[in-house]
């Protein structure tokens, strides 16, 4: 799929260097959840997203989210896989896959069974701590995508899905507030948050796969962006004065 164009397409030489960071996808040896990885195109992670179901089609998302889902209610142990892209006039590419899933009572999966699997796949985690009946935990990479064997507690206020509504609108918040930076400039990882109210047996999970850096240097390339495209229509605003002089 082609990257989405915008008014903002007219000023390609101004604003074309603003997000050259993002114009490769990172390699494929990054952390992936269900084979979608940070950096992925939107049509290469559509294509691998839709790989997980043979009767749901993807449904992009609605309103000003950037990206898709998909929806697989039908069945035992409904479950939600999304992937959320950057915003254009970068090329859309992933910053964030999330899957939830809810469990019924004759279908059970427990703690072990799931912690069992996220272990396989991505090694021992960084960080833990418990919430509630909740237990999080968290896998942090380099930026590299290299697991680290430990981090900064302060990381564990880090959740990648809090910080949809920024990059839906490409635009991070004006003053960071010490945990944004915090998250912003640091957070790659995976986080899983386990819904123990059942006791040893899960009522549901949330599995997310964020990288946070990439994610904010996509918002601010768009700023960047519009910023310029603002100034080059002031001027040629002030350049149409100046020639549209009165006679007396």
């Amino acid at each position: 799929m082609p990257p989405r164009t915008s008014k903002l397409a007219k000023y390609g030489p101004i604003v074309a260097c603003l997000f050259s960071t993002l114009a490769s996808a990172q390699a494929p040896s990054t952390p992936d959840l269900l084979g979608i990885y940070p950096g992925m195109s939107e049509q290469a992670a559509r294509t691998q997203l839709q790989k997980h179901s043979s009767t749901v089609q993807i449904q992009t998302l609605p309103g000003a989210q950037m990206g898709f889902w998909l929806n697989a209610s039908e069945g035992r142990n409904p479950e939600q896989i999304t992937v959320h892209v950057t915003a254009p006039p970068n090329n859309p590419t992933v910053w964030l896959v999330e899957r939830q899933q809810t469990f019924e009572r004759q279908n059970p999966m427990s703690q072990q069974a799931l912690l069992s699997a996220l272990r396989d796949k991505y090694g021992q985690e960084t960080l833990s701590q418990p919430k509630g009946g909740w237990l999080y935990l968290f896998w942090i990479f380099d930026a590299h995508g290299k697991l680290l064997r430990t981090a900064n507690a302060a990381l564990t206020v880090c959740v990648g899905s809090e910080y949809i509504s920024y990059n839906a609108v490409g635009l991070p918040p004006r003053n960071l507030t010490e945990k944004e930076n915090t998250c912003y400039k640091n957070f790659f990882g995976v986080t899983a948050m386990l819904n123990r109210s059942g006791g040893d047996l899960l009522e549901s999970y949330d599995v997310q796969l964020t990288n946070l850096p990439y994610a904010y240097q996509a918002a601010v390339n768009v700023t960047n962006a519009r910023n310029a495209a603002s100034n080059h229509e002031a001027k040629e605003q002030l350049d149409r004065g100046n020639q549209n002089r009165p006679t007396f």
